[in-house]
């Protein structure tokens, strides 16, 4: 009784039990090899990935510092404008939070001492909104 074998020579070596043994050898120290590029493979790719969240954190961090230096810009753009003439063109593109932070704008703003003020229109008696602290 002869087992075929992937090894060349193994049918001339032995038959039977010794073929069966060197096929099974060779069997699980292939499937270690395959485990074993399985498992570099899933390495390199764990480290790739790895790699890639890292520099995407450090671009949003950037991005984060880029913005808030520009914020003060912008906030002092946002003065400007609001002091100036009507009809006066922005000198760049203002997101809409820096003219809505403007006291002249806002809705209700908190004082110096920590009460809550509320926008009072031209012509009204009474705060515009319904939600009145006093």
């Amino acid at each position: 009784l002869t087992v075929p074998c992937a090894i060349p020579g193994a049918m001339s070596l032995a038959s039977g039990k010794r073929a069966a043994e060197t096929c099974a050898a060779e069997s699980v120290q292939g499937e270690e090899q395959a485990a074993q590029r399985s498992e570099a493979q899933e390495l390199h790719e764990a480290e790739r990935l790895m790699a890639e969240l890292e520099e995407e954190q450090q671009q949003r961090q950037q991005t984060k510092r880029r913005r808030k230096g520009d914020e003060a810009l912008q906030n002092q753009a946002a003065d400007a404008l609001m002091a100036a003439n009507p009809g006066t063109d922005a000198p760049e593109r203002l997101p809409l939070r820096f003219l809505t932070r403007q006291r002249c704008v806002a809705w209700r703003w908190q004082k110096e001492n920590g009460e809550m003020q509320h926008m009072i229109g031209i012509g009204c008696t009474r705060p515009f909104s319904p939600f009145s602290d006093d």
